[in-house]
């Protein structure tokens, strides 16, 4: 199972945490007047300080960070954390409730506070003291209270890039009150949210389905509304749309991906007991209209305690009280669901959208894929055996309650070091203190991008990868491990419309794994249900993405049909040449059923292959101005019965091919079928069979060689090919796929290239026989 070594930083002096000095995989800050070291203290803080990792907090101007923090950890303690966010990769702000701001920096290479800012601009100026929630943009910054008031305050200054830490009084801020519509004298906690571009802001609270309003004449459906979203620009603020929801909102909020997009999330619980959240989707249209686009219900066994959306939006993770993780994929319309170990409280994702952490207020940790597969977080010592569960809480003299945690973004390029790896930072907050992180090595990712994937990935898959955890690196992972089936469980999870040019590289990355192994039920069910990501997904793709990927994976599915000759598999990748519904294909199959004699397998595969060469020069024909343009192929009839003088020229060739074909036939038992005994078949992934998206299908049988009385029946799509305007990615070269020979199976020699009777025809030019190439044009 894919483990992740993690460490843990608490931000404290305090004796309350407690770590043994043989612990190297938690640390705390040590007083300078501490003289009571042991041989394992001395030990761990050289550790500690050969990594880069503070022992000691140091006290010096202009930061003074050891009084800073002193002051951080009383703040905590006394007020309430209104506003926790991180602003970039090593910036974290925090809003108090009295309206204090604290700017913390931290190194992302060790995880410690580097300075700690304060700022007491909104001190006093706030209208009272009990926050409900504070969103900040580059021009404004919102607070909402339990009444129907906000502080609306525009920066008329705009804040510089290199001095992300500076303070409001310098940006020369503009304060002023704003009325809300709703329901008045009742004190309701009021959320707010903020879009992508910063120029709407939501505000909602919760309400019941039956609620009773007081009655009066001048009540307006605004007042019974219970989402409002304003419009903000400069120090203008006017309200846009309102809604009521239909039921208990839990969560309201702005995509961060569309600006105008709102998720809201719904609970409604009926009279029985049986609890289902709807997840809607709804677009402010025209800047007056709000609009629902899509509403899906999701049925629960019991309430929801947490939830999360994903980076991306199209996924949402709902934590029940009995301590089940329920993750909906908006993009495929799957549900997945899978038990913790515990009743989690709080979801926070990773900024890849790859994995997520679950926690509870007891400071215990897992962490699930995409998949819902466990991922152990183990922290780093002397225990080799990592678990399902992380456990912070045995760290506490007394017992903990966790109300906050968040990763922090991907980090951006401005680091001096160059080809640093530096690690995934999760705020852990506690409540009344101390703050502290968990530092996961590797998932903050490489500066330099991922050197031993660039020679399999898209050119700008290395810009991903830069992000620790992306679906390419976890995929990897996976395989450096031999956990293939884990690696096609979370490739099937993504999505091709959304995350194209990630689930083409899992793609490669996947069968060029299992293109190394020998083939066996296990290995061509993996690589079957590989490509069936693709050719037989689990809702349609659109269009542009069959034009986009379609001929990448139709170069992996022919190497596919390559592999599945070299180990005999005659029957599978007879089936998968009529889908791929290539000459060259039936070809190779019609050369090596000459060599073995199998003859009816021979007739077959070359019957299919004049078929499809008969087609193709009946195509140019019909296209073709001109009596001049004819087909190449010998194997046409129409083409090979056509002007005298090139039936005079060739007379000597053709009479040795008829008489070999003669001989051949002769030595035939049977005949195939005719066309009247063809029938109609759809053969799908779940028959595991090789599927490509056609047209209909026709089937003739072909008796089986070890079971005479067996027929069996093989699909044949004859599709037209579609119009590819993408170029062909050329694969990477790679090891050869078969290293020693098979007890079981017959490795082909290449003499199978070479037809058994006479000269080779025309037919097999080019790649028509080779069995060792992986055709691309």
């Amino acid at each position: 199972m894919l483990t992740f070594l993690s460490e843990a930083h608490f931000w404290t002096v305090s004796e309350d945490i407690i770590i043994s000095d043989t612990d190297y995989g938690a640390f705390k800050y040590h007083e300078r007047k501490d003289f009571s070291e042991s041989i394992y203290t001395e030990g761990k803080k050289n550790f500690a300080q050969k990594r880069g990792v503070s022992w000691n907090i140091d006290n010096k101007r202009p930061n003074k960070l050891k009084d800073s923090l002193k002051e951080l950890e009383e703040n905590i303690s006394h007020l309430r954390v209104v506003y926790c966010k991180w602003k970039s990769s090593n910036l974290l702000q925090i809003i108090f409730s009295s309206g204090l701001i604290a700017n913390i920096i931290v190194d992302i290479f060790s995880g410690d506070i580097v300075k700690i800012i304060f700022d007491k601009y909104l001190i006093g100026k706030l209208l009272t003291d009990h926050l409900s929630d504070v969103v900040i943009t580059d021009t404004h910054i919102v607070c909402s209270y339990n009444d129907n008031q906000i502080t609306f305050m525009y920066l008329s200054k705009q804040k510089s890039k290199y001095s992300p830490t500076e303070k409001l009084s310098r940006m020369e801020p503009k304060l002023q009150i704003l009325e809300l519509s709703g329901p008045s004298g009742r004190r309701l906690e009021r959320k707010l949210s903020c879009n992508a571009a910063g120029d709407m802001v939501l505000v909602w609270w919760r309400c019941m389905r039956d609620e009773v309003y007081p009655w009066s004449p001048l009540v307006k459906d605004q007042d019974r509304a219970n989402v409002h979203i304003y419009g903000i620009s400069g120090l203008k603020a006017e309200l846009l749309c309102y809604y009521r929801t239909e039921f208990d909102p839990i969560c309201v909020t702005f995509s961060q991906v569309e600006p105008s997009v709102i998720h809201t999330v719904e609970q409604r619980v009926s009279r029985k007991g049986d609890v289902t959240v709807d997840s809607c989707t709804c677009e402010v249209v025209g800047r007056r209209r709000l609009q629902r686009t899509a509403a899906t219900s999701i049925p629960l066994q019991t309430q929801v305690r947490c939830f999360s959306f994903g980076p991306d939006g199209d996924r949402l993770v709902l934590g029940c009280i009995d301590s089940s993780i329920v993750l909906f994929n908006a993009g495929l319309g799957v549900t997945s669901m899978v038990k913790a170990a515990f009743i989690p409280s709080l979801v926070s994702w990773h900024p890849d959208g790859t994995v997520f952490v679950v926690s509870n207020e007891k400071g215990q940790f897992q962490c699930f894929d995409l998949a819902l597969a466990c991922i152990k977080l183990q922290l780093i010592g002397e225990n080799v055996n990592p678990s399902n569960l992380l456990d912070l809480g045995v760290y506490f003299r007394y017992q903990p309650t966790l109300f906050i945690a968040s990763w922090n973004p991907q980090m951006e390029s401005k680091y001096r070091e160059a080809y640093a790896q530096t690690d995934g930072l999760l705020l852990l907050m506690f409540e009344r203190g101390p703050l502290a992180t968990l530092r996961v090595v590797g998932a903050g990712g490489e500066q330099s991008g991922s050197t031993n994937l660039r020679g399999t990935l898209q050119p700008d898959s290395c810009k991903r990868i830069a992000g620790g955890l992306c679906p390419e690196v976890v995929v990897s992972r996976y395989l450096s491990l031999d956990k293939a089936e884990a690696a096609v469980a979370f490739l099937s999870s993504l999505g091709w419309d959304t995350m194209g040019q990630a689930c083409l590289g899992c793609l490669y990355l996947i069968t060029s794994h299992l293109f190394r192994k020998r083939l066996n039920q296990e290995t061509e069910a993996l690589l079957e249900a590989t490509l069936g990501t693709f050719h037989a997904p689990i809702q349609p793709m659109c269009h542009a993405t069959e034009l986009e990927f379609g001929e990448k994976v139709r170069a992996l599915t022919r190497k596919f049909f390559h592999h599945l000759l070299r180990y005999q598999q005659f029957e599978k990748s007879f089936r998968l040449a009529i889908d791929l519904n290539d000459h060259d294909l039936f070809m190779d199959i019609f050369y090596y059923a000459k060599m073995n004699r199998d003859l009816k397998l021979a007739a077959a595969a070359r019957s299919r292959a004049d078929e499809i060469s008969g087609r193709k020069c009946h195509h140019m024909k019909g296209n073709s101005d001109s009596d001049s343009i004819q087909c190449s192929h010998s194997s046409c009839s129409e083409c090979s019965s056509g002007t005298e003088s090139s039936q005079e020229s060739s007379s000597s060739s053709e009479s040795d091919a008829d008489n070999a074909r003669t001989s051949f036939n002769a030595a035939e038992p049977e005949v195939m079928p005719s066309g009247a005994e063809m029938m109609e078949k759809q053969v799908t992934f779940s028959d595991q069979v090789t599927c490509i998206k056609g047209s209909t299908r026709s089937v003739f049988t072909v008796e089986s060689e070890e079971n005479p009385g067996n027929v069996v029946r093989v699909a044949d799509p004859y599709a037209p090919a579609k119009s590819r305007s993408v170029p062909i990615l050329s694969l990477p070269p790679q090891r050869p796929l078969i290293s020693q020979p098979s007890p079981s199976a017959k490795i082909l020699d290449p003499a199978v290239l070479r037809p058994l009777l006479g000269k080779p025809s025309s037919d097999s030019k080019g790649t028509a026989g080779r069995l060792d190439s992986v055709p691309g044009e």
